[in-house]
């Protein structure tokens, strides 16, 4: 008993269906993970001062550069992830890297 070779079209539109969703999956967790960031970058950016004087607080040297920084991060990070720079990286074949 050999079974035929040939798929029907219903089955072969099924089999792009993981395809389609490595794309849009992705790019939906990235579109829902940068407003974090962005607006964290935001309000800090809305109040230096009070951002400046809690790392001042902690003991850290340098807090004006540490404010800098920590807006660069949250801001240009969240940016470059919304517009998908590099985010090839962690990935191998569709898997995760793990490190």
């Amino acid at each position: 008993m050999s079974q035929s070779a040939t798929l029907s079209p219903s089955a072969v539109g099924s089999a792009n269906a993981p395809a389609a969703l490595q794309s849009v999956v992705p790019l939906t967790g990235r579109i829902l993970i940068a407003p974090l960031f962005l607006l964290s970058g935001i309000s800090k950016l809305a109040a230096p001062t009070a951002t400046i004087g809690m790392i001042a607080a902690s003991g850290l040297p340098f807090a004006p550069l540490g404010f800098a920084l920590a807006v660069l991060v949250e801001v240009g990070g969240s940016i470059a992830l919304l517009a998908g720079y590099r985010t090839q990286i962690g990935m191998a074949d569709g898997r995760l890297l793990s490190l």
